[in-house]
């Protein structure tokens, strides 16, 4: 199945070889055009956002009649907002039975403080709006708490949630029309940014709880396309859901094909309207997959060596996770894109040092 895209002019994707046509934007007010004028062509069965960016452009413009029949969910539902928003996120599951941390959420940086005061510490800081991982913080005192508090002042809403000391995974699906075709789910084995950020290393899992509760998202939230969000497990064995990723890509998905799971005959057949074959990982063994290319940020962390002692990619049950099906071309070219990056990182901290040095010695000389 081929796929057109928009992406910025100079992105990676256009080395996929399953990428029909790129168009190029690389501003805000040209992806919604360039996105407006393909979809009025009446060429596209699906729009599938990629991250999210993407995700929240397309939610923020959904009274635009061009994407009314390409919505993750109605035009009208208070998904739109919930799929962006942590803490309207949290209300609809409240609302709707689905087990959630303790959390409480407001907009201004001076309340938090005060807020922080209703739990224990750890506790976790985070972003309202999604960052991928990235504006999450564990914080063990109010010391830690207001230096997180100085460092990121400019947040547009905060969330205060309850510690749970467990595993942390996600949950895959594709669903249409009130109905599930397929599901996967992964716990989280090393994440990057010590453990607060992005999965790198993860294992297939299989629980019909998971499976309840996408379903409830997918009947009461009427959720289509192919999406999922992430969980939590607590100490007494209990499911809490804790991010959505509704209306955009689950990067920890690319692997459930090594578990049985065929993403692309489920997303098809949920568009020709096909009967659902519940597809899961269910009668499949537990694999431990390293993801390319977030994985490639591990060799730039402390717990690198210990993670691949741990999960070595020589045992018989981990395996590695490169690039898709004959997509070797956009693994080498995210492989030297990663490499020339970090590059250009140490690069400039070496020259700046060396600038630095030069300067004390000139200030030296002159005293």
């Amino acid at each position: 199945m081929e796929v057109d895209v928009i992406a910025p002019s100079r992105h990676v994707i256009r080395q996929s070889v399953w990428v029909g046509e790129h168009f190029a934007a690389n501003s805000d007010e040209a992806f919604l055009v360039v996105l407006c004028e393909r979809l009025k062509s009446g060429a596209y069965q699906a729009l599938f956002c990629i991250d999210e960016p993407s995700r929240e452009l397309v939610l923020a413009n959904a009274q635009l009649p061009e994407l009314f029949d390409y919505l993750p969910f109605g035009s009208q539902s208070e998904l739109n907002r919930a799929a962006v928003d942590k803490g309207a996120f949290y209300h609809w599951c409240a609302r709707h039975s689905i087990p959630c941390p303790k959390s409480v959420y407001t907009q201004s940086a001076s309340e938090v403080l005060g807020l922080a005061e209703e739990f224990e510490f750890p506790l976790v800081v985070k972003g309202a709006r999604g960052a991928g991982g990235i504006e999450v913080d564990i914080v063990r005192s109010q010391q830690e708490l207001e230096v997180v508090l100085n460092a990121h002042r400019e947040r547009e809403g905060w969330v205060l949630q309850e510690f749970i000391d467990g595993p942390v995974g996600t949950t895959t699906f594709v669903a249409r029309e009130g109905r599930r075709y397929a599901i996967y789910s992964v716990v989280n084995r090393v994440c990057m940014r010590g453990g607060t950020g992005p999965s790198a290393i993860c294992e297939s899992i299989y629980d019909p709880r998971l499976a309840a509760l996408a379903d409830v998202m997918i009947r009461d939230g009427g959720v289509n396309g192919m999406t999922g969000f992430d969980w939590m497990l607590t100490p007494d064995g209990e499911y809490r859901v804790i991010d959505p990723h509704f209306g955009r890509a689950v990067p920890n998905a690319v692997a459930g094909h090594l578990s049985g799971v065929n993403w692309g005959h489920a997303f098809w057949a949920s568009l020709v309207g096909k009967e659902p074959a519940l597809v899961c990982a269910v009668d499949e063994p537990s694999y431990t997959v390293w993801l390319f290319p977030q994985a490639l940020q591990l060799l730039f962390e402390p717990h690198f060596w210990k993670s691949f002692r741990t999960y070595s990619p020589f045992r018989a049950d981990v395996k590695l996770f490169l690039c898709g099906r004959r997509e070797w071309r956009l693994f080498l070219c995210q492989l030297a894109e990663h490499f020339l990056g970090r590059f250009r990182v140490l690069a400039g901290a070496f020259k700046g040092r060396m600038l630095g040095k030069r300067s004390g010695s000139r200030r030296g000389g002159r005293s």
